[in-house]
């Protein structure tokens, strides 16, 4: 009789242990594995167009030529943390802003910067690294 109470005590020590480590295993792997996605704006002074974009992507740096348009917005991912978010708008006295979701959280700003001094056809940058 004691042999099988001396035996339960340990099975339920044991099983006790197990989950705690699974627990913690799983909370660091979900970290790990956690995504983030960037949106990138960029917007020309009252009534000036835009006239060029370029942001830095999970696969490399893209350019868009835009015509007629007085603000522009796209949203990329999945990145990893560690990356750099760079925005470049020309033209329109520009102001462009950087935001970064984490998984299926909302969208907060991180960066943004505006340029409204020279001629209308200059260029503004912003960049941002994911570090949260």
């Amino acid at each position: 009789m004691k042999t099988y109470s001396v035996l339960g005590i340990f099975l339920c020590f044991f099983c006790a242990v197990s989950f705690i480590d699974c627990d913690k295993d799983d909370s660091e792997r979900s970290e790990d594995s956690t995504v983030y996605y960037v949106k990138y704006e960029a917007k020309g002074a009252m009534k000036y167009n835009l006239e060029s974009v370029t942001v830095s992507t999970g696969k490399g740096s893209e350019t868009f030529t835009i015509s007629k348009q007085r603000s522009w917005s796209q949203i990329y991912g999945p990145v990893s943390k560690g990356f750099r978010a760079n925005i470049t708008a020309r033209g329109g006295w520009p102001t462009v802003y950087i935001y970064v979701c984490k998984g299926d959280e909302p969208f907060a700003l991180k960066e943004s910067k505006s340029n409204n001094v020279g001629s209308s056809n200059t260029s503004t940058s912003a960049s941002y690294t994911i570090d949260f």
